[in-house]
């Protein structure tokens, strides 16, 4: 993989700053064949943000969200019935528009590196990722709405998306990293697609509708979603110590005072996630965060 042009893509806001520090650094220390640019995707970070990341890495480089996509995010953040601040997730589109490289790794920064994931690299598709609940659930999911339905369902395959991925860590090769992959993504961002919306998903919906057919998963170790971590053990037998990409999925980040998550009643198995996250944090806190 080293003869490749790659790039780390991950998309950051000032609330996120300390997961991306973290997910950045455990990215690099743990995949030593990786030596190309880090792509920081973003609207308006701040410029301490933008300083502080400088830190962890001397190869970020910062990439604005486009004004058409941004514009679309905010129309689709007033229809639909979550929150407005997770429009900031259809930013992982910008990830498509890299393509001066021969393949971008895109990753959340709620990630922490446990591992390599040169394996995944070695998987010959346009789009490689880890399956989502829906797929350990045994769902496939209606391409209309991304609604899950289960395996008795008498919808015809060609309306169904199968074999779902979550897009929290993906490996986008160049055939994916095109003007037309990422100007079709961006126009998928419209509001009257989110306003009856009762799924919760953003970018991971269009990620899957588009590129249905031309994934290929990896083995969930790669993205080890701590919120099912219950049904990723019933189905995979993978447990956290097995795990080289843990996936803080859900409100309950990592960064947050262990008092915070104590209030929200969180399990001890997540305190074993949450300090493996902490130890990683430790070994960059005295240059990142003085």
């Amino acid at each position: 993989m080293s003869s490749l042009h790659t790039a780390l893509a991950t998309v950051v806001t000032d609330d996120f700053l300390p997961g991306a520090c973290v997910a950045i650094d455990s990215f690099v220390r743990h995949n030593g064949w990786f030596d190309g640019d880090i792509v920081v995707i973003h609207r308006d970070l701040s410029e301490p943000a933008q300083s502080t990341l400088k830190t962890v890495h001397e190869r970020v480089i910062f990439h604005a969200v486009g004004t058409d996509l941004a514009e679309r995010m905010c129309a689709v953040s007033k229809a639909a019935a979550w929150a407005g601040d997770k429009a900031m997730q259809f930013a992982s589109i910008e990830a498509l528009s890299l393509t001066d490289y021969d393949c971008v790794v895109f990753c959340d920064s709620d990630l922490l590196f446990l591992g390599s994931i040169e394996e995944c690299l070695e998987i010959d598709a346009s789009v490689v990722a880890c399956g989502d609940g829906a797929y350990f659930r045994g769902n496939a999911r209606r391409f209309d709405d991304f609604a899950e339905v289960g395996p008795d369902s008498q919808l015809p395959a060609t309306q169904l998306a199968q074999n779902t991925f979550n897009t929290g860590m993906m490996i986008l090769r160049q055939d994916a990293l095109s003007e037309a992959n990422y100007r079709n993504l961006v126009t998928m961002v419209e509001p009257d697609r989110w306003a009856d919306d009762t799924t919760g998903h953003t970018d991971q919906m269009l990620f899957n509708i588009h590129f249905s057919g031309k994934q290929a998963l990896a083995p969930i170790r790669y993205n080890y979603l701590i919120t099912h971590r219950d049904l990723i053990q019933s189905t995979s037998g993978c447990r956290l110590e097995d795990a080289a990409v843990v996936h803080f999925t859900g409100s309950t980040k990592p960064w947050l005072p262990a008092e915070h998550l104590t209030a929200l009643g969180i399990d001890s198995r997540y305190f074993e996630a949450y300090a493996k996250w902490r130890h990683a944090a430790s070994q960059i806190e005295a240059t990142v965060f003085p």
